[in-house]
């Protein structure tokens, strides 16, 4: 019985860990999407404000470098919004947010394939217009040429040079076999146009497919981290790390204690997150712009696994140092008297 317990608390804490680690990486990939989405923003618009001030560019370029910054600029808010309040419906989530971005990066080089291609259409109609006047013109000359056979034909002039022009009639048939030939190349001139163009207009509509509308995935719909405000996840990611570590320490104990073990590390997790936050200058990322550090999510989910892995010796830690302090203060108001 004892031995069975022993399996069920083992197959127990082992599931409890591989929740707990599921969440922790859910929380991690997210905060560090949100870090490297802000990132290439900043970036980005850098680039574009350095570019802007170096070169002497035409009126339509920079209108499309300042319609191309205030966009940037609008994903830049909502990525602050998403990381200060969270999202309310999917369309605000990281993930939107990112194929936001996605499609700005590739709508400039669809643009100039598609203007390319459509240039390279308007040649084919031109030519195609020429083709199809030569059409016209050959038509009626071949109208013309039966005519005259015709007319040669019915005056008598079968074998010989006929009245009127003085064409024969063996002449007049070669001139029609030819404009026939000529006209049967025309028409197969502007068959090969006409499929020339449809296959340019296919590739101008694959171009403008790949900026698609982003709809969300049903994971996307129910995985309610992804709505979660910043320092919520990042609460989330440490205080289960700090679960996970506790659970790492507990099953190299020769006598377990899951529970108690599992508790306290959630604790010292926690307790991880207040000093993180407390003391954010050692858990940063430095991005290289003004004013925007954002918490290494891997350096503090570390440091939850840490203090979950060492409990005890961090709980002696922190009371050394409350004793300190304590100390330090009867010192000086014993002074002070």
């Amino acid at each position: 019985m004892e031995r069975f317990l022993t399996v069920s608390q083992s197959i127990f804490v082992a599931i409890v860990g591989v929740i707990f680690i599921a969440i922790s990486a859910f929380c991690v990939v997210e905060l560090s999407s949100r870090i490297s989405a802000k990132s290439f923003v900043l970036s980005k618009i850098d680039r574009i404000e350095k570019n802007a001030t170096a070169d002497s560019v035409s009126t339509d370029n920079q209108q499309t470098r300042l319609s191309e910054l205030s966009a940037l600029r609008i994903i830049l808010d909502d990525i602050d919004h998403l990381a200060v309040s969270g999202a309310e419906i999917p369309r605000q989530t990281i993930h939107a947010i990112r194929q936001r971005l996605n499609e700005q990066s590739i709508e400039e080089s669809v643009r100039l394939e598609t203007q390319s291609k459509i240039a390279r259409v308007e040649e084919l109609q031109s030519e195609l217009s020429r083709l199809r006047e030569e059409s016209v013109r050959l038509a009626s000359n071949l109208d013309r040429a039966r005519f005259e056979l015709e007319s040669e034909i019915e005056t008598g002039a079968v074998s010989g040079t006929g009245p009127g022009n003085g064409a024969t009639a063996r002449e007049i048939q070669a001139a029609i076999h030819q404009l026939a030939v000529q006209l049967e190349e025309n028409s197969l001139a502007i068959e090969g146009t006409l499929e020339r163009i449809a296959v340019i207009n296919a590739e101008i509509g694959e171009a403008n497919q790949r900026i698609l509308s982003w709809t969300p995935s049903n994971v996307l719909k129910y995985n309610y981290i992804f709505y979660l405000q910043s320092d919520m996840i990042l609460a989330i990611s440490i205080i289960l790390c700090g679960g996970i570590g506790a659970i790492f320490a507990a099953s190299r104990s020769r006598s377990p204690r899951y529970a108690k073990t599992i508790f306290n590390g959630l604790l010292a997790g926690f307790i991880a997150f207040l000093i993180i936050k407390g003391g954010r200058s050692f858990f940063l990322v430095n991005l290289n712009f003004a004013n925007s550090p954002s918490i290494n999510p891997y350096a503090a989910a570390f440091s939850g696994i840490l203090a979950g892995l060492f409990t005890e010796k961090a709980y002696r830690v922190l009371s050394d140092v409350t004793d300190r302090i304590g100390d330090r203060i009867i010192r000086s108001e014993s002074e002070t008297k």
